[in-house]
């Protein structure tokens, strides 16, 4: 089965994701559209290029190597990795672009179509807040074999008044904590669906870069560092960034902590 997995995106996806590569693929979204010109599209016409553009955002997460790390993760529950019925139904829909369910209305009001998307973005999903501390939490274990770290601190507070999530108790660098504020975003979320049916990890840049505008009086400078993962055809670099932070909290292995994700 993982290694069905592996051979995805298959040869019909390859060449439509190749198609789409090329810069002319492109060129309608800033045609204008006018009537008179010709260059305006019909519903059905703009619905079916819509779900391209979907289908391409999919494509591209999926063609970077970390996209399929989760494929060779050990299932444990003790550690964390043994995923669910619904959690596996959705990964691998997404992986192989399969209808996992009947199309129906969400209770925020949305249809919902037979790929489940809409749930990894629906403001009334309640995946949205596990998601958010099982990524704390997992930024908070990494750092426990060598530094203690305490979620949301208190006394510390960004200038709209919430709190960042995570802070260790002891300087990590240059006489500073390590502090981190995380985030997580959706590919195929229809806010960013024209950025990342262009581009590999649009959204978590994209994110990346309105997080900072919430620290504009952050004294750290040029010690912030990025973290970037993504609620989307699993393509996230969330595995090897924590591999490499593993390696710095070693001094026995790797002593330079330069590259370390987060903000300190």
């Amino acid at each position: 089965f993982a290694t069905l997995l592996d051979q995805m995106p298959s040869k019909r996806d390859r060449a439509r994701l190749l198609a789409l590569s090329a810069k002319e693929s492109g060129y309608w979204l800033h045609a204008l559209p006018s009537a008179n010109l010709g260059t305006m599209l019909d519903h059905t016409t703009l619905s079916v290029t819509k779900c391209h553009l979907k289908e391409t955002a999919r494509l591209l997460a999926l063609s970077a190597k970390e996209s399929g790390y989760w494929l060779h993760a050990l299932p444990s529950s003790n550690l964390g990795t043994m995923l669910d019925h619904t959690t596996l139904s959705v990964v691998i829909g997404l992986r192989l672009g399969a209808s996992i369910i009947q199309p129906h209305r969400c209770h925020c009001g949305d249809s919902v179509d037979t790929y489940g998307h809409h749930g990894l973005s629906c403001s009334r999903s309640a995946g949205r807040f596990s998601r958010h501390s099982t990524i704390n939490d997992i930024i908070r274990r990494s750092l426990a074999t060598a530094l203690p770290a305490l979620l949301e601190p208190i006394g510390l507070a960004r200038f709209d008044g919430k709190r960042p999530d995570g802070m260790t108790l002891i300087p990590w660098r240059l006489g500073s904590s390590l502090l981190w504020d995380a985030t997580c975003v959706d590919t195929l979320a229809a806010s960013h669906i024209q950025a990342t049916s262009s581009m590999v990890g649009a959204a978590a840049t994209i994110a990346d870069q309105a997080k900072r505008h919430k620290f504009p009086n952050c004294p750290c400078g040029n010690r912030t560092r990025d973290l970037q993962l993504k609620r989307k055809p699993l393509r996230s670099p969330l595995t090897k960034k924590l591999k490499d932070l593993q390696l710095n909290l070693m001094p026995h292995q790797k002593p330079n902590a330069d590259k370390v994700a987060g903000n300190s």
